[in-house]
């Protein structure tokens, strides 16, 4: 019984941070039921567990669909970046009386599961200083396999940041519908 409630914890835990958009989707369980599938915390001893993830083709298609969009920003620094820059200007509608920061998330972060401790290390402070707005999930893909799927140039690729909610809703959705593996 208490596997159970666990099991249900997660998945509501898991709805609760999909892009509002997608909380009437017809799809939301399949989603739900594909980020509460697997978790493993970010490094050995992380506090901060995320999402594991299939690579499949369909995921890699709506990473390469982001990034034809504009919609995709490459590698942990220029990610760090960009959320340092929008929370910076969240933090100053706040204060200038604008509306807060939406609940649920906006930004997704989606990184192989070949990097360093350090790597990860990093990774769990843009979630943390980045709450509730980011989500983070480990494909499973190395760098090399994962940057080949999502840019086609043959390049070392650990992470992407998915910077509109759209698309976060398509990555999201082809988590949901992930069947086959791409690449191998």
């Amino acid at each position: 019984m208490g596997h159970v409630r666990g099991v249900q914890a997660v998945a509501a835990r898991q709805e609760a941070r999909v892009p509002r958009e997608m909380r009437s989707h017809p799809d939301l369980p399949k989603v739900v039921e594909a980020l509460s599938r697997s978790y493993r915390p970010l490094w050995r001893e992380s506090s901060v567990e995320v999402p594991v993830v299939p690579f499949s083709e369909g995921l890699a298609a709506a990473l390469r669909r982001a990034s034809q969009k504009g919609f995709l920003v490459r590698g942990l620094e220029t990610a760090s970046e960009v959320l340092g820059n929008e929370k910076r200007g969240i933090d100053r509608s706040s204060s200038e009386g604008g509306s807060s920061a939406a609940t649920g998330i906006s930004r997704l972060i989606v990184a192989a599961t070949d990097g360093s401790e350090r790597f990860y290390r990093a990774v769990e402070s843009l979630l943390v200083a980045h709450r509730p707005r980011v989500l983070a999930v480990l494909a499973e893909a190395d760098a090399y396999r994962f940057g080949e799927e999502v840019f086609r140039t043959g390049r070392l690729c650990r992470l992407v940041l998915v910077t509109r909610r759209k698309a976060v809703a398509d990555v999201l959705l082809a988590l949901a519908h992930a069947e086959t593996a791409c690449g191998g």
